[in-house]
């Protein structure tokens, strides 16, 4: 069981351990009276890791039950919608900079937003994904992780989160494409627009494959991240 809600953080609303409100009836993480969207919860990175670790990429995985402000589910969030329209909840990297790296003078905050999002489909009444891949930020003295961007007055329970180096294999440069991976959209999300993605039943009436609907444009659909580091430039593929 959790005792206390440390290390975690909120940014507007407050937190506190949900005992026994957790994946299979564990302790979970859960914010309190949030209600702005660019509000949320997360954690400051170790700056031991980033200094030793930054650059490389890292995968970014939670998983969220949100809930409206009567605590039913919340029917307000849509994944399909581009983050800035504030419907579903993403990933922010906070990272700490210096205006002038020689003196480390003058500090700012930037906000990178949108390193991992919400797994299609996405269940109301049920646990859902938040994952991604994203680079760790280089030279800053602070980085603090967030996630933010849900519609207002949507609470969130969080359980298991994690963030780990990403494992390279050029021979496995696109992941999760039987689409098998906790039958969800892991890895995969859109290009362009305002596109829709669901699992569906693959090929032959068997397994699960992906579909892209709502296209706006001929070059809108699915999309991956790959992680350059495995490749060299001019390599074929």
């Amino acid at each position: 069981s959790i005792s206390t809600s440390d290390p975690w953080l909120h940014t507007h609303p407050g937190v506190e351990v949900a005992v026994g409100l957790g994946l299979d009836g564990s302790d979970a993480i859960k914010t309190i009276n949030r209600k702005y969207h660019w509000t949320g919860l997360g954690q400051n990175i170790d700056t031991r890791c980033i200094k030793l670790m930054e650059g490389q990429y890292f995968e970014f995985s939670a998983w969220i039950k949100m809930l409206d402000s009567s605590g039913n589910p919340a029917n307000v969030v849509d994944p399909d919608r581009e983050w800035y329209r504030n419907m579903s909840p993403i990933l922010t990297i906070n990272a700490r900079e210096y205006r002038d790296a020689l003196t480390k003078q003058f500090i700012y905050t930037t906000e990178d937003r949108d390193k991992a999002w919400l797994a299609r489909p996405y269940k109301p009444d049920g646990w859902n994904l938040v994952h991604g891949l994203f680079r760790l930020p280089e030279n800053s003295p602070r980085v603090f992780w967030e996630l933010e961007r849900a519609p207002d007055n949507v609470e969130f329970i969080v359980d298991n989160a994690s963030i780990k180096p990403v494992t390279c294999d050029p021979d496995m440069l696109l992941k999760n494409g039987k689409l098998e991976d906790a039958g969800v959209s892991k890895y995969w999300d859109t290009w362009g627009g305002e596109v829709g993605l669901d699992i569906v039943t693959g090929y032959g009436g068997s397994g699960n494959a992906l579909k892209a609907f709502k296209r706006p444009h001929l070059s809108h659909g699915p999309a991956q991240i790959i992680d350059m580091d495995c490749i060299n430039a001019g390599e074929r593929l």
